[in-house]
């Protein structure tokens, strides 16, 4: 397993409707893999948490890969309200989650959210071709029994 990206997200409350990543899916990243949520700022309802069906990593429905994107309605009735959790937390906390499952980040109604996610994995994430690369003469100078630690670059000449 190694660490495959890490990126800083910033969130802000409008009038607009909720779009993308503010509204249930399925991450397809990987089969299997973890995603670490490390707040910047404190985190309520009204500050947009990361929301999670609990179990729906391992038990989805007929037709749950038809769309990227559910309305929470269809989402709400199929799996009830009660297993819906919301990841609210303060400034420096870690949320783990496997973001197989269902999950969105609220829409924050009142203040900005600030977060880092990290995606660590088993294997590459994505597609066959990795944007972080090593030179083949790089990686030739690591020594072969610690060339794992490279498995997530893509080698070049």
């Amino acid at each position: 397993p190694a660490l495959a990206s890490v990126n800083v997200r910033r969130s802000y409350p409008n009038g607009g409707p909720p779009f993308g990543n503010q509204t249930y899916h399925v991450d397809r990243n990987s089969k299997k893999f973890l995603k670490f949520f490390l707040y910047l700022n404190d985190v309520d309802i009204k500050g947009g948490p990361l929301s999670y069906v609990i179990g729906s990593h391992k038990h989805k429905f007929e037709g749950w890969d038809w769309h990227y994107n559910w309305p929470d309605a269809a989402i709400e009735k199929i799996f009830g309200n009660d297993r819906i959790f919301h990841a609210t937390a303060e400034m420096g906390d870690f949320i783990v989650a496997n973001t197989t499952g269902f999950h969105y980040g609220l829409k924050p109604a009142d203040r900005d959210r600030t977060m880092i996610t990290v995606n660590y994995m088993v294997h590459p994430e994505g597609p066959a071709h990795s944007a972080f690369q090593i030179s083949e003469k790089n990686y030739n100078a690591v020594p072969a029994d610690r060339r794992y630690l490279l498995d997530f670059l893509e080698k070049v000449k």
